[in-house]
């Protein structure tokens, strides 16, 4: 570097300059899960490796042995081979260890096979070991790789064919077994194959070699045969036994079609043709229950010919079937544990040793120009002066106090190893969290890296602030929390803070620290920035009298519940336990209520499922079945850090609702939320609006989409018979500014012509015009003024509203839960029920000749009319005495309906011809009730009036002289 550095710089400088140089890749390998990523790179492994110390198991008191200790036991000149086997809980060093064995052994000239954890098992067989075994031998090929290959290409490429292929040949093989009896429909037998299917995907995908690969699962948390019915072909076998011969008949299928090897006898071939004994490391060890057995004689055999040294790490559930009293037996086979018994504690990480831990992989980055450089290289906690030259050799800003681990100090990565809950504090989950808090810091999303997003739901902190004003400055907040030492002074609780992190962060003002009384001194020769705590509580560090927290009741339940995250589900007797399950469900629940608007089944829309204060509308995969309102949610797919947001979002939600904060929560697991709100919509919609809630059974293929076309269509037709029913019609009534009425003069004719009871039986649907409304808009608008009338048209162009109305049963429609609401008062059920009534009440209308003869009669009388000539002759007439006055009030009334009135009455008589025409009974319906409308008509009623003041011959007919008397009897 050639330009000297004086200082950084805040705020833009405020970046240490190591981690202005470094690239991704290596940020993003200095902290892998993956232990094997960090040793391809040996220095980088060797500087952040720190040594491992394990349990011996089976040894009595279980005494301690050093990882050099192991490895000088595969360096010795052995007459016959030499396993490994460590077990321990996730995240405890087992990785670490194996990572350290394959390198210090590679480097010592052995050849090593090193499988990690993101293999998967057609990988390893098709690939890994094939290719170790032609780079080793200089260039020789197993014969078995060509099918191992094949195998694994159509299982990615095709494997709903393969799953075809290799369940027949499974069930060939259960059906000669005498306790079973394979006696399966055609269907039954699509869903075993759909199930294979499923399951073999796992073969070829990565990172599955570190779950157990069963097709069927018999354990604690599933009973696959007992849950699908398709798979419990047995009789007087218990499940575990039926699953065994089912994972075994398909195991079997799969080697027979494809002609692969098992991995025992693969392994075989490959010592047996190499003249030095390779080793197998298996950083996560998990194979399928069959390969796992045959390994495990493999490893066992009595004789050293043909072996492999072993090195196999995994949890102590997927090594228990390496654990055998034979092998126990063996001198050659050594058993090892990470963690101390009964929790998740390590001998090579506590309190005292955490941030001498760390400091390894945040001084990595500044030991490339040997800027960072320890006493001692192994242990790595007393510092050496930076090479001359180097980056911090020239920069003024850090100390000797946290030159290697900034952007943090020693407090800081204390409280996040103490912040951790007790199950937590593993290797791990710890440089993780440091990882993932230097990130966002590394990639600018915070400027203080204790503002990363996740930290108050991963991480507890003792200090608690009152001063409120401090505590709504986020920066200046978390910079006390986490940075600064805790202690009385002058009788105050105060926060003391080096002032080159407030400078670093780009919060070191004159004016910001007058605000809100923070002052500076000195102490060990320091500038020291001192934050009161006002009425805040001292819980732990600093001098003089500790005072007793005031603990936030919301904070205080989250810090106790949060402990037993990693057991909620499984931990049921427990009551804490039980206690996390209630409150993420709540989180989830209030989450997806606050997407879907109050369970709303459609977006934006106003009809919803009734949840109910005591359910919720998912179950957890694991749960047990779902009811008709719930979706399947597997907990898996939520991280750690997504789980303690519900977790706490659901404790806020009981304890204190107004502090919730939603924004925050969809902030951060919007995306994931959402498609849970959607699928839940879609789900409920699938399941409530399904046909046989309309139709019964006797029309299937009717849909609900059909349903809100017919209940629009109706009102569209009570509202003006004289229109067809098109996609066009409806759409312009749904965005007219105005609400859909009955036609006046069809209201009059209806309630002169029928009966009360059939009247509101047809009238009462524009009771319920908001809720149909609403649908129509959620089925088929494409936004608030434009509606999908292609979709309509294909709806209605063989269907009339009448006729998909003429099939709602009542009796379907009666099932329909109440729950399926608009409002406490309105339910879809009652909606559905009035569409339908309406439909019957017409078909009790009377049949009267007067909707048939008033549409002739009326254009008979007006059609080719000219309304100017009788407006002109009505004057005339005005100044005749001995015209009677009934005749001349009624031609002055008809006169004054205008021109526009008598063209539209006589478009409705052409429209009414055509219907009355159609072959459909519904047309002819409608035609009906257009007739009524016709008859009621202001003009109508002006010529049958005339004609019965004058009874003149002159314009006499015999449907005039017909429909008057039809009018003189109403």
């Amino acid at each position: 570097m050639t330009t000297e550095i004086t200082e950084v710089s805040p705020p833009d400088g405020s970046l240490c300059p190591h981690y202005q140089k470094i690239d991704e890749e290596l940020f993003d390998d200095l902290f892998s899960e993956v232990a094997k990523v960090r040793s391809d790179r040996p220095d980088l492994f060797r500087f952040t490796h720190r040594p491992i110390t394990v349990f011996e198991k089976h040894s009595g008191e279980e005494r301690e042995v050093k990882e050099d200790k192991i490895l000088s036991e595969f360096l010795k000149q052995r007459r016959r081979n030499l396993v490994t086997i460590i077990d321990g809980n996730v995240g405890t060093g087992k990785s670490e260890l194996c990572a350290y064995l394959s390198l210090e052994l590679k480097e010592a000239g052995r050849n090593v096979l090193h499988i990690d954890k993101n293999a998967d098992l057609l990988t390893i067989m098709a690939e890994e070991i094939p290719d170790f075994y032609e780079r080793v031998s200089g260039g020789d090929t197993l014969e078995e790789r060509d099918q191992l290959e094949k195998l694994r290409r159509q299982v990615r490429q095709h494997r709903g064919l393969v799953a075809k292929r290799i369940t027949s040949g499974a069930m060939l093989t259960i059906a000669d077994l005498d306790s079973s009896t394979v006696d399966l429909t055609n269907d039954q037998e699509d869903d075993v194959i759909d199930f294979i299917e499923k399951k073999i995907t796992k073969l070829a995908q990565r990172g599955e070699f570190a779950t157990k690969i069963e097709f069927i699962t018999v354990s604690d948390e599933a009973n696959e045969i007992a849950q699908y019915n398709f798979l419990n072909v047995f009789e007087d076998v218990d499940d575990e036994t039926a699953a065994e011969h089912w994972n075994e008949a398909i195991w079997t299928a799969i080697r027979q079609d494809y002609g692969t090897p098992t991995m025992d006898s693969l392994l075989a071939e490959v010592a047996e043709n190499l003249d030095e004994r390779p080793v197998l490391v298996f950083e996560d060890f998990s194979v399928s229950a069959l390969d796992a057995q045959r390994l495990q004689e493999y490893i066992e055999q009595d004789s050293p010919e043909n072996t492999w040294d072993f090195i196999i790490a995994g949890t102590q559930e997927s090594t228990r079937t390496l654990e055998t009293n034979t092998a126990k037996d063996r001198e050659w086979i050594r058993f090892y544990r990470t963690n101390k018994r009964d929790s998740n504690h390590v001998l090579f990480l506590n309190e005292d040793s955490a941030v001498d831990f760390a400091r390894p992989f945040l001084g990595y980055v500044k030991n490339r120009d040997n800027s960072v450089r320890y006493v001692d290289e192994d242990r790595k906690s007393e510092l050496r002066q930076p090479k001359n030259q180097s980056i911090c050799a020239r920069c003024t800003f850090c100390d000797e106090t946290f030159r290697d681990v900034f952007p943090f100090n020693e407090t800081f990565i204390d409280r996040i190893y103490e912040g951790l809950p007790d199950e937590e504090q593993r290797p791990r989950i710890y440089i993780q969290t440091i990882s993932k808090i230097l990130s966002a810091y590394y990639h600018g999303d915070v400027t203080v890296p204790a503002a990363w997003s996740e930290i108050d739901d991963v991480l507890s902190n003792s200090i608690v602030l009152d001063n409120e004003d401090i505590y709504e400055n986020e920066p200046l907040r978390r910079l006390a929390q986490w940075y600064g030492a805790q202690q009385e002074m002058d009788g105050k609780s105060v926060v003391t803070v080096d002032r080159r992190f407030a400078r670093a962060f780009g919060i070191d003002e004159p004016e910001l620290f007058e605000e809100y009384d923070i002052t500076r001194t000195e102490i060990d020769g320091v500038d020291t920035l001192v934050i009161p705590l006002t009425e805040g509580a001292i819980s732990g560090g600093g001098n003089g009298d500790i005072k007793e927290n005031k603990k936030d009741p919301v904070q205080e339940r989250y810090d106790e519940a949060r402990k037993h995250i990693d057991t909620w589900q499984s931990d049921t007797q427990n009551q804490k336990a039980s206690e996390v399950d209630v409150y993420i469900k709540r989180g989830l629940t209030d989450a997806i209520d606050r997407l879907t608007n109050g369970f709303e089944m459609f977006p934006d829309g106003d009809l919803e499922v009734l949840v109910g204060s005591e359910r919720h509308p998912f179950t957890f995969t694991d749960g047990g079945p779902a009811e008709t309102d719930q979706i399947q949610i597997d907990p898996t797919e939520f991280t750690h850090p997504q789980l303690l947001k519900l977790l706490k979002f659901g404790i806020t939600r009981d304890l204190d609702p107004s502090r919730a904060d939603y924004k925050e929560l969809f902030d951060r697991n919007g995306s994931q939320l959402a498609g849970y709100a959607q699928q839940w919509q879609e789900h409920v919609r699938g399941a409530y609006l399904a046909p046989k809630y309309f139709y019964g059974t006797s029309h299937r293929n009717s849909t609900f989409e059909e349903f809100v076309a017919s209940a629009y269509g109706v009102l569209a037709i009570l509202s003006d018979p004289s229109q067809q029913v098109t996609g066009k019609r409806l759409s312009s009534l749904y965005t007219a500014n105005t609400r859909p009425e009955i036609d006046d003069d069809l209201d009059e004719m209806l309630k002169d012509f029928a009966d009360k009871e059939t009247y509101d039986g047809i009238t009462n649907i524009f009771d319920f015009i908001d809720p149909i409304e609403s649908l129509f808009g959620d089925v088929f608008a494409i936004s608030s003024n434009v509606v999908d009338v292609p979709r309509l048209n294909e709806i209605l162009k063989g269907s009339h509203p009448f006729d998909i109305g003429g099939r709602l049963t009542k009796s379907a429609l009666s099932d329909l839960p109440a729950k399926v609401r608009f409002d406490t008062d309105t339910h879809l059920r009652e909606v559905g029920l009035q569409v339908y009534r309406t439909i019957r009440k017409l078909d009790d209308l009377p049949a009267g000749e007067e909707a048939d003869v008033a549409p002739r009669f009326v254009n008979e009388q007006l059609r080719g009319i000219d309304m100017e000539n009788v407006r002109d002759i009505t004057k005339k007439l005005k100044t005749y005495d001995s015209v009677d006055s009934g005749v001349r009030e009624n031609l002055i009334t008809f006169s004054k309906v205008s021109d526009q009135k008598i063209e539209n009455l006589l478009e409705s008589c052409t429209i009414h011809e055509d219907l009355d025409q159609a072959s459909s009974n519904s047309k002819q319906q409608q035609a009906h009730l257009l007739g009524l409308a016709i008859f009621g008509h202001e003009a109508t009623k002006r010529i049958l009036a005339l004609d019965l003041e004058t009874g003149s011959s002159e314009i006499e007919s015999d449907s005039f002289l017909k429909m008057s008397e039809i009018y003189a009897n109403q």
